[in-house]
């Protein structure tokens, strides 16, 4: 029997998660994205292990709003970083209705990350493009 993880969103604090996210962007071989390109509205996924997985939700002025720099720890064991990332997706869309959003849309870099984003509910709105979105009800 599969052991379900418990997982705690939260809202990035520079102070609190700064470092952190460098870490894991050096663990990946990423290059860090500086501080003043992050959202204020970042999300982290954490659960009783430490943080295992997060993403900015970059606002417009419009019914969208975007979900970029996904990233989570290198060093976690697979099966508890893809939860992570499946709750983080959640908890996302979740702040993106919190703030009235009706629309997510999103660039997964990757295919898997983009496979995972159709199992959420978002959909490729041009076949060959990594634009994907998801309506909010």
């Amino acid at each position: 029997m599969a052991h379900h993880i418990e997982f705690v969103a939260e809202l990035y604090e520079k102070e609190k998660h700064r470092a952190l996210i460098d870490r894991w962007s050096l663990g990946h071989k990423y290059v860090t994205v500086p501080e003043a390109f992050l959202s204020k509205n970042g999300v982290l996924i954490r659960d009783e292990q430490g943080y295992v997985a997060a993403c900015w939700l970059y606002s417009t002025d419009s019914c969208m709003c975007f979900l970029e720099n996904f990233i989570s720890d290198p060093q976690a064991e697979r099966q508890r970083r893809n939860a992570a990332i499946d709750a983080l997706i959640e908890a996302a869309c979740g702040l993106a209705r919190g703030l009235e959003f009706t629309q997510v849309l999103a660039i997964p870099r990757f295919q898997k990350l983009r496979k995972r984003a159709v199992e959420h509910g978002f959909k490729e709105i041009q076949q060959g493009l990594p634009l994907v979105r998801r309506e909010l009800h």
